[in-house]
Parts: structure tokens; sequence; C-alpha cells
């Protein structure tokens, strides 16, 4: 926005060829339209979005199509510019590998609202937020326990605090980042004496087998794993036993 000097050409109502004006004005502003409502081709259940140029990318105007009686969220991948639309909110709460653009709620046949999110902290107009180092999951105990990672590639390392073992326990990992450490913790219960079973992407090796579990009492150990995507296996690289 120009401030009370103004910058931008300036429309008069006597002007000669006024909508070439206009036309250059909008040409020289259409990035802040890029991913914009595109009017002519919402109708019913297509929404239309306007296209550009993003990060060297050109990308042409097009159109998703909505699902009727929900709420639709519709993001754009940062990488590739790509446009996509859901029902769930995965990818919108995503904000590391996906832009919001819009929220919008679908009537039976036709949009009854939207809401425009492109830009803000979470928005495809602003860059990515930067994401924390680590994150910690907590599972919850059960018999059999498989830690997916899809929701957490973006953290280099990731704190896996299983719940205390009230039992045998075969524990998973699933869908790591290439290079991403895992650290695990197992606890034993009062009890004590509770066994690990390894999942079938845990992989040890000549040097460093997965051992089993401290067997006293409260005894707490710790496990060190870090994903290999080529091989899709969580490769252990360290372990303590007995706190």
């Amino acid at each position: 926005m120009s401030d009370s000097t103004q910058n931008l050409d300036q429309v008069s109502a006597t002007a000669v060829q006024r909508e070439t004006t206009i036309n250059a004005l909008l040409d020289a502003a259409s990035p802040a339209t890029l991913y914009g409502r595109r009017a002519s081709t919402t109708t019913a259940l297509t929404w239309g979005y306007y296209g550009g140029r993003y990060g060297g990318t050109s990308v042409a105007n097009g159109t998703v199509a909505l699902t009727a009686s929900n709420t639709n969220y519709v993001v754009v991948n940062r990488s590739s510019g790509a446009v996509s639309v859901s029902t769930a909110t995965t990818n919108w709460d995503n904000t590391s590998t996906y832009g919001r653009a819009y929220k919008i709620v679908a009537g039976a046949s036709s949009v009854t609202s939207y809401e425009d999110h492109r830009s803000g902290p979470y928005g495809i107009q602003s860059p990515a937020p930067v994401t924390a180092a680590m994150v910690v999951l907590a599972p919850a105990y059960a018999a059999s326990v498989t830690v997916d990672l899809t929701s957490y590639t973006a953290y280099p390392i990731v704190v896996v605090n299983v719940g205390t073992l009230t039992g045998d326990i075969t524990f998973n990992i699933s869908n790591g980042a290439d290079g991403q450490m895992i650290r695990c913790r197992f606890k034993q219960d009062g009890t004590g004496s509770r066994l690990l079973t390894a999942g079938a992407n845990l992989r040890g090796s000549t040097d460093t087998a997965i051992p089993a579990l401290s067997t006293a009492a409260g005894t707490l150990d710790r496990m060190a794993f870090e994903w290999h995507a080529g091989d899709g296996k969580a490769d252990l690289v360290a372990y303590n036993k007995g706190y």
C-alpha cells in the first residue's frame, strides 16, 4: 500500500483507455492474487483459484472439487505449489509442508461460506513456520504399540515415552524421515520382568543388537534409533539400561 504520496498510476473518470491502466495495475499486483478465489470458475461445488508464479514455478489457474455438506480445507504444497483439498485437517495442520489457502463450508450443492487463510503465519503467502528441533510423544501402554511418525517428519529428534509397562510389549516404529533420531524410554512397573519384542521395522546390528529390557521393578531403559528411509527401518544406534 502506498503512503499519502501515491506511487501507483491513478485512474481518473476522464482518462482515456482507463481499462489499460487498471489491467496494468492488476498485473503488477497479481502476486497477491496467487491461489485466491477465482469467481468466474467457482460454481456449485467447484472452487476456482488463480495461478501465478510460485517459487520459480508457473502455476496455472485451476479448480478443486469440494465435498458436499462438509468443511473443506484447501492447502498448497510448499515445495511443489500443488493445490489440494480435504475434509480432514491433517494437511491443514501440517504447516511445515503445506500452506493454508481457504477454509470452505459447503452445503448440499453449493458453498455457504468461506475464509481466506492465505496470509498470516500458516498461510501460503508466508514462509513455513520454524519447527522446533524436538517433539515428545507419549503413547499409552498396550500389548502392541506402533509409533507412526508420518505427522512428525519435520522434527529431527522424536522422544517416545512409552507408558509404564504393565505387561509384555511389542514395539515398532514406522514412516520416519531419513536420518531422524527416535529416542525411546521403557519403564518397568512395580512388578517388573516385562518383556520387549522388537517390531518388524526395528533393526539391530552385529555390534548393537536390540537388548532385552532390565527386569527389576521400576527400572528405566533408553534406546536410540535412527530412521533409514531407504530400508524402511529404525536402526538401533545406542542404548542404556537400569536407570
